[in-house]
């Protein structure tokens, strides 16, 4: 179990600067990073499940961003405390990540008709990408929530 000091460490170094956190933008270079690398060695071609987990850490992005850009960027100031809510995270996190993995999806399906390509994608793969996006998400609320970070007032 770790220390208080080593938890608020945590708390400070990830969540609270009004910048955009350091660790965001290192984990998001890390998925893009392992994103080229896949595709450049056609392992989406060759390792057909590859875009779960790739979906999946997307997900647990958009959550950690979501709750940081609502809960402490400082463009909501005066959050009422009935929106500090372990219910309301989880639901502003929710259907933050369900918006931005429909949304990509139909880029992709756009992307495939405007390149002239058959569309490789199917429903179920879809839907499959969607579900595990939000599942991500949905993990880092879990998070956020048990470590009640929605309870801290700026």
């Amino acid at each position: 179990m770790r220390s208080l000091s080593a938890r608020l460490l945590i708390y400070y170094i990830v969540m609270t600067n009004r910048f955009f956190p350091w660790f965001l933008v290192v984990f998001i270079a890390g998925i893009n990073a392992a994103n080229y690398w896949a595709i450049h060695h056609s392992s989406y071609f060759y390792i057909p499940r590859l875009d779960i987990p790739m979906h999946f850490l997307c997900g647990v992005w958009i959550g950690l961003a979501t709750l940081w850009w609502y809960f402490f960027s400082g463009r909501f100031l005066n959050i009422p405390d009935g929106r500090r809510t372990a219910i309301f995270s989880l639901n502003l996190t929710f259907f933050s990540a369900l918006t931005i993995a429909v949304l990509w999806e139909v880029f992709e399906y756009v992307v495939h008709i405007v390149m002239e390509r058959p569309y490789l994608n199917n429903i179920p793969n879809s839907g499959s990408d969607i579900f595990f996006g939000v599942l991500g998400a949905m993990f880092a609320a879990g998070f956020f929530v048990i470590k009640k970070y929605f309870l801290i007032k700026r």
